[in-house]
């Protein structure tokens, strides 16, 4: 486990490219972004401004994490996830957004597995998301993803190693 912990920490310490996606942990300077992200989707620019800020300043932020994707220095997605004990679950999938224009190209898959490498870091085992019933397109890719339906708007991975070793689809989010 030492080893494997590791090499872990490496991955999770820098930025990593993966078919020219490049991952990072967000920063401050990429709130606006990211609120643009999310509020293509729901709500409004600054209430995404807000909850963003507060999720990546707030208490317990050591806690938690935003991820993002860049493609060629521009952010086209994000994923956010959290230590927690709800549903007896170690951790939670909070958010994942792709710009419209950037789906279908792998990289919700790889914000999974990025997260995923997160969660494995931090001892979260069991990963849960919370995800409507009628979202297809999101279910398609948890599932792609390893995560098996758990409640009526939540799903989960019992192991965030399979978030890691996913053999998920091209096609995503």
């Amino acid at each position: 486990m030492a080893a494997a912990h590791g090499v872990l920490w490496a991955i999770l310490s820098r930025e990593t490219t993966v078919l020219g996606i490049t991952f990072r942990s967000a920063h401050v300077a990429d709130i606006p972004a990211l609120a643009a992200i999310r509020a293509a989707e729901w709500e409004t620019e600054a209430y995404w401004t807000r909850r963003i800020g507060e999720y990546l300043s707030g208490e317990g932020a050591q806690d938690r994490t935003i991820l993002v994707a860049e493609d060629g220095g521009t952010l086209v997605g994000f994923v956010a996830g959290h230590r927690t004990r709800r549903f007896a679950c170690d951790g939670e999938l909070e958010w994942l957004n792709v710009k419209r224009e950037s789906r279908a190209r792998g990289i919700g898959a790889m914000l999974v597995r990025e997260i995923g490498f997160w969660f494995v870091e931090q001892e979260a085992r069991r990963i849960c998301v919370d995800v409507e019933p009628d979202n297809a397109v999101a279910r398609g890719l948890y599932s792609r993803c390893g995560a098996k339906p758990f409640k009526p708007y939540w799903m989960i991975w019992e192991n965030s190693r399979d978030m890691v070793d996913q053999r998920a689809s091209r096609a995503d989010v």
